[in-house]
């Protein structure tokens, strides 16, 4: 592949991100699916990967979880592992929440995250029914009532891997993971990476 058509490619990926087109996402995966079929060096993917996050979280103000991400791709050992971490870190959440039973919803989320939320018990929080929450939920975040919980408890368990000693295992218990399995596949889905490894890449960086 031509360093220009990577170029091209990488540009086209942004370009969408800031316009908050709906083929964002296809564009990510397409990236990865034609650099594996040129297959493309793994040190070159790497820098195309760096080049698509680095403006995306820069825009999103996130410089700690730049810095954190850019060490994560560095550290992966294969192409799958860092579209795990590209399409983790680079999710555009293109509308801006105004329901009021969104809003309501979405802070007893935050202010229960570890006890069961389900989403007929959510509805009723918010005064309507599970398939119109479902539906208007999706509309107002850009996300499906499962992913904003995962998204919310992961954030709560990065903190906390972060600031205290607390075991991996208990952590999962705090934010509502009583299966630590579970948690792990939240996590790599949320992160790119495992909880034990993003405490060590986190000590190694203090």
């Amino acid at each position: 592949m031509k360093h220009v058509e990577l170029l091209e490619m990488e540009t086209n990926i942004l370009e969408s991100y800031y316009s908050s087109a709906p083929n964002y996402k296809e564009l990510l995966n397409n990236h990865y699916e034609i650099s594996k079929e040129r297959l493309l060096p793994l040190d070159i993917y790497k820098n195309s990967v760096k080049r698509i996050i680095t403006p995306i979280l820069r825009n999103k103000n996130q410089m700690e979880d730049l810095e954190f991400t850019l060490n994560l791709i560095d550290a992966a050992s294969n192409p799958p592992e860092i579209k795990s971490i590209l399409q983790t870190k680079a999710v555009i959440e293109q509308q801006q929440c105004s329901s009021p039973v969104i809003l309501n919803v979405i802070k007893h989320i935050e202010n229960n995250y570890s006890s069961t939320l389900s989403l007929n018990d959510l509805a009723e929080v918010g005064g309507v029914s599970s398939s119109y929450l479902s539906k208007l939920f999706k509309e107002q975040t850009g996300l499906n009532v499962v992913e904003y919980i995962r998204k919310c408890r992961i954030n709560i368990a990065k903190k906390l891997l972060e600031e205290t000693d607390d075991r991996v295992n208990e952590i999962a218990e705090k934010i509502g993971y009583p299966n630590y399995k579970r948690f792990s596949s939240c996590f790599l889905q949320e992160t790119g990476t495992n909880p034990r490894a993003y405490r060590k890449i986190l000590n190694k960086n203090k």
